[in-house]
């Protein structure tokens, strides 16, 4: 509608045709789409056109003109019913500045809650960073006071050890333990508690874990699992041994027996005195074992085509032994060898020439 306000000619919205600036709001529906009488109820009767209500002092408005003189008061300036009587049922007042000055309370109102929720965000952000910033400095203080404390009951709980460790240390007579006069003497059942860890090369086995045919050593783990372990380079009839003879533990005694061997492949324990070729395939066969009937698992685990702890030979394979859930279990009818049950397992890596 600019163009009626410089005085031009009126084109109608739909672009069908013009009309003369005067021909504008002059009670004369002139465009097919009514669009030159927005201020009159002149093209009420057109589908989609619309009535503009000025409302001065509050929102402005369109509406459709099928709204105007309806009887009915949509502008709050009542200008949609300017042809009704005054003081007649159908006349509207205006009541444009009221509802302006209600509505721009109303958005006063929004606008200091929104400042004041700002304010206490503000305040909230300054007083967390407060709090993050005592918390760490009462961390650091308790870091630096407690400290050296924690470093002393380390210390004092590694004395103890030690101490415990030297108690257990007893000279067996006849034992591969026995050291020579000035040498540390070793306690066997330490060996299993501690899964050989602590355990020099140099140390060898006790007289429950005796070493025959001087090649079962403990050495480091080269795969940097299990820390020191058993290698045993030869099998029995190789002239490679150990035996646990004396050895007994039981639920209240967590026992853990993990060895490798490289050479020639071998698993299974046995006391076999017998030196006839059956004694010793049954000494190292895993068919030795108890059945699974007396809750005893033995499974392959897993085999490998390139590990280093076969040393030449092409195949690697991994053994777990599982014991039942009883007090003790003996293993090949020996009396004198009985191993804990639970959660012991036998490791064995084997290999070959």
């Amino acid at each position: 509608y600019d163009s009626v306000l410089r005085g031009e000619a009126f084109r109608c919205l739909d672009g069908s045709t013009e009309v003369p600036s005067v021909f504008v709001n002059d009670d004369s529906c002139d465009c097919p789409d009514g669009s030159d009488e927005p201020g009159t109820a002149a093209c009420a009767g057109l589908p989609g056109a619309s009535f503009f209500c000025r409302n001065e002092g509050s929102v402005p408005r369109l509406l459709y003109s099928s709204r105007v003189n309806d009887g009915i008061c949509d502008c709050c300036d009542g200008s949609d019913e300017a042809t009704a009587a005054p003081g007649s049922p159908s006349s509207c007042p205006n009541t444009c500045r009221a509802e302006g000055d209600a509505a721009r309370a109303e958005q006063q109102l929004q606008q200091a809650a929104a400042r004041e929720g700002l304010r206490l965000q503000r305040g909230w952000e300054q007083q967390a960073a407060e709090e993050v910033s005592k918390w760490r400095s009462e961390k650091e203080r308790l870091v630096q006071e407690g400290l050296p404390q924690l470093k002393e009951v380390l210390q004092e709980a590694t004395r103890q050890r030690d101490v415990a460790l030297e108690a257990h240390v007893q000279p067996s007579e006849g034992s591969l333990a026995t050291r020579t006069s000035g040498q540390r003497q070793v306690d066997p059942n330490l060996l299993f508690w501690e899964d050989f860890e602590g355990v020099s090369g140099s140390d060898t086995l006790g007289h429950w874990v005796r070493a025959a045919g001087g090649s079962a050593i403990v050495v480091k783990d080269p795969k940097r699992k299990r820390g020191n372990v058993m290698s045993m380079l030869r099998c029995a009839w190789g002239g490679d041994v150990f035996s646990t003879n004396g050895f007994s533990c039981s639920t209240k005694q967590r026992c853990k027996v993990s060895y490798w061997a490289l050479g020639a492949p071998c698993q299974g324990f046995s006391t076999g005195t017998k030196r006839t070729e059956e004694a010793l395939l049954d000494a190292h066969s895993w068919l030795a074992v108890p059945k699974s009937s007396d809750g005893f698992k033995d499974r392959l685990l897993a085999t490998n085509l390139s590990d280093d702890w076969a040393r030449g030979w092409a195949k690697r394979v991994y053994y777990e032994y599982e014991f039942p859930a009883v007090d003790e279990f003996q293993m090949l009818g020996s009396d004198e060898v009985s191993f804990a049950t639970k959660q012991v397992h036998f490791m064995l890596q084997a290999g070959g020439p």
